[in-house]
């Protein structure tokens, strides 16, 4: 049917708004044209004519399918479409009923059949993709550093809380995405749990910058400082990575709940408040950034003082800097503003370059400060002999006394000689309790090896 209503004359309303303003005029012309019309009188059985809440359906033939037009309403939602939707008439004469809800149903799907929700589709999937590999990773990376007591020290406990705020994060916007984006109900009916997940979906994020700042925090702290207690530097991250992040949480769920234009559909649609989060975000990153070029600069110093004959140091400091912009997430800088409305495409790739960069930043740092860090590998390779060699002793049990006497001396040699180069190198050095202090040099060293180790 056609439609009084159109995007050009709505252009200033809301897109809830929108939907009511049409629904209205179409219910009118409907009431005025169609809904009047007497039943047919050829003999033929038909379905009634009919208004299904958002467009009007005449009369139509049994066993027949009849299409309309899609509401303006939905062309501004979902962009230019290819497909119509249709309404089914039934061989007895009634419209035919959605077989979960048992209510009359109309087919408006091929509305949303669009370029512009298979883009929303792709991103989605990047969005999946990534967040599940990085949880499967950062998990991997996590029990790593648990297992090996030489990983203990402070350094890695703010890197395992930094992997804890991204596993976290991924899985409360893969559930709050996968609950309410895929469920048109849920969407609707705007249920509490929904917005509360929403709530812990955004403190979890602001969380997960929280531990990249103080992940360059920890960083610039032990290198531009001569003697630093370690144990109140943890105290600090701890307050910042986890405390600091529940009071725009607070301010931004009191103010959105008591605000009802803003107050629907599960908190999907950004709003004014999202500056809430934005700016302990914005201002985060800018100081990382800040630290990051201060920490550069005194590794490319270090780097000329430690390697007088090198013929290209600057390489090693280049190594150093991407390495640390993804712990310190300040690759968010590649992408700072989103394109205008006006620009679909421009927005696309903006929305897929910002999924992939979010999504897969928690694999790439498991990748760079676990799976490839040369200490890490040191240690699992020391591991893995161990274990061979004990399987190896168990396998030789049944061999004579004189034969298994002599392997089990050879075997506990060189155990002994595992560990002690084990603990030559290792991947925490010894820290800073206050009895004791520690050189600036060495703090600056181990920090250029685990820069430039991978």
């Amino acid at each position: 049917m056609a439609h009084n209503g159109t995007i050009s004359d709505t252009k200033q309303l809301s897109f809830q708004e929108m939907m009511m303003n049409e629904i209205w005029q179409n219910f009118m012309k409907c009431n005025a044209t169609v809904l009047h019309k007497s039943y047919p009188s050829d003999g033929y059985l038909y379905c009634n004519a009919t208004f299904d809440g958002y467009d009007c359906w005449d009369y139509a033939r049994a066993g027949t399918r009849t299409y309309g037009t899609c509401p303006d309403f939905l062309k501004h939602q979902f962009g230019h479409h290819v497909g119509l939707p249709y309404k089914d008439c039934n061989i007895d004469g009634t419209w035919y009923r959605h077989p979960d809800s048992d209510r009359v149903w109309t087919n408006y799907s091929p509305c949303s059949d669009t370029e512009k929700v298979r883009r929303a589709e792709n991103v989605l999937f990047v969005y999946f993709s990534g967040y599940s590999l990085s949880v499967v990773c950062l998990v991997i990376s996590l029990l790593i550093f648990t297992c090996f007591r030489q990983l203990k020290c402070t350094r890695v406990t703010i890197h395992k809380h930094l992997f804890i705020s991204y596993i976290i994060t991924a899985l409360l916007w893969i559930s709050y995405y996968a609950t309410s984006s895929f469920d048109p109900q849920v969407y609707i009916n705007n249920p509490v749990w929904c917005r509360i997940l929403h709530v812990l979906a955004q403190y979890a994020t602001v969380c997960n910058y929280a531990w990249m700042f103080c992940e360059g925090f920890y960083l610039h702290t032990i290198l531009v400082m001569t003697f630093t207690r370690e144990k109140i530097l943890l105290i600090i991250c701890y307050l910042t990575g986890w405390g600091i992040p529940v009071i725009p949480s607070a301010i931004y769920s009191g103010l959105r709940s008591s605000n009802p234009v803003i107050d629907k559909n599960c908190w999907h649609k950004d709003t004014y408040l999202k500056y809430i989060f934005s700016g302990p975000i914005a201002v985060s990153l800018i100081v990382n950034f800040i630290f990051l070029i201060n920490v550069l600069r005194i590794l490319c110093s270090k780097v000329r003082s430690m390697n007088q004959q090198e013929s290209n140091p600057i390489r090693q400091s280049l190594r150093a800097t991407l390495i640390l912009i993804p712990l310190l997430g300040v690759q968010c800088f590649a992408i700072p503003l989103r394109p205008d409305e006006s620009d679909e495409y421009g927005q696309y790739i903006y929305d897929m370059i910002s999924a992939f960069l979010a999504s897969f930043q928690g694999f790439l740092v498991s990748l760079l400060f676990c799976f490839l860090n040369g200490e890490v590998l040191f240690l699992m390779k020391n591991q893995y002999v161990l274990v061979r060699r004990r399987m190896s002793r168990t396998e030789t049990t049944g061999k004579s006394f004189i034969y298994s006497a002599v392997q089990q001396a050879d075997a506990n040699a060189n155990r002994k000689k595992s560990i002690q180069l084990a603990n030559q190198k290792i991947y925490c050095k010894p820290e800073f309790t206050g009895t004791t202090q520690p050189q600036q040099s060495e703090d600056q060293h181990y920090v250029l090896d685990q820069t430039t180790d991978v």
